[in-house]
């Protein structure tokens, strides 16, 4: 009897309650029959662990300290090692064949790296451009730490199986810089979900004439 497939998925930059981008992708998962367990940092009032519906979310606290290099150091460092130790607890846990890892930032490859030589897939679920984002932000694209953010993006692209991207521009950025294959490179977009809208019945033009010229 061939059980289902297990996915791990990795979120660093917000919780997996807010994150609806990612709430879709587990729904879609599991709609195809697959198992799901998350990692993702612990907002106030929320629980360590929970079961969601079906999926298993197993929260650490992030630690920060003020100025936005040491406290993104902290937070990465915190997040490698919490998530690290997570990871493993949910490979022996509930087990995993395939790690999903959402960016920003890049640096959690190297959790990839180690359950790749243990036969697992990597996808990479690209959200944002590091580099361009630490550019906006500082403005300048030089320096040892846009060389680092370079590099971490170039290891999450060459070290993953797969690579989701939000549009056709992160879709070139992993082609050109990460030197993907095109079928090794999906573009999954953000959007609504359709259930929550209601269905309105189109007015004629005759209509939409008479009430322009009423208001007139």
């Amino acid at each position: 009897m061939n059980l289902p497939a297990r996915v791990l998925i990795f979120i660093e930059d917000g919780s997996f309650t807010f994150d609806n981008r990612v709430k879709r992708e587990v729904l879609t998962l599991e709609r195809e029959g697959y198992k799901v367990s998350i990692i993702c940092p612990r907002y106030p009032g929320e629980k360590y662990f929970e079961r969601i519906a079906q999926t298993h979310v197993y929260r650490y606290r992030k630690f920060s300290l003020g100025g936005p290099i040491a406290g993104h150091m902290l937070e990465y460092a915190c997040s490698l090692l919490f998530g690290g130790v997570l990871s493993l607890w949910i490979a022996i846990r509930h087990g995993f064949n395939v790690i999903h890892l959402c960016n920003p930032p890049d640096f959690l490859f190297p959790i990839a790296g180690f359950f790749k030589m243990f036969g697992k897939r990597f996808i990479f679920d690209h959200h944002d451009l590091c580099p361009e984002l630490f550019e906006t932000q500082y403005g300048k694209r030089s320096g040892s730490l846009f060389r680092i953010l370079c590099w971490a993006e170039r290891r999450s692209l060459h070290l993953a199986d797969v690579v989701i991207s939000t549009n056709e521009t992160y879709r070139r950025v992993a082609m050109e810089r990460g030197r993907k294959s095109t079928d090794a490179v999906f573009v999954v977009r953000n959007g609504p979900l359709l259930e929550t809208f209601a269905s309105w019945p189109q007015p004629r033009m005759g209509s939409l004439c008479a009430s322009a010229i009423s208001v007139i």
